[in-house]
């Protein structure tokens, strides 16, 4: 099972019209190209249970 890390904003990415600029001409590298962003969900919170050990609190507990 992959760890689980706590992150305090989204990552860096593109809209998949952003994507498409992207890749209309050949770059450089495409590993430069940020991932696409297909689904965002505001204002959700998550419940892990049991709670992890050693887990931090990052909202009021």
């Amino acid at each position: 099972m992959a760890p689980i890390t706590p992150i305090t904003s989204v990552p860096t990415y593109i809209t998949p019209d952003q994507h498409r600029e992207a890749i209309a001409s050949t770059p450089a590298s495409f590993n430069d190209i940020p991932p696409v962003l297909r689904h965002k969900e505001e204002n959700v919170s998550v419940t892990i249970e049991p709670p992890l050990e050693d887990f931090p609190c990052i909202r009021m507990c």
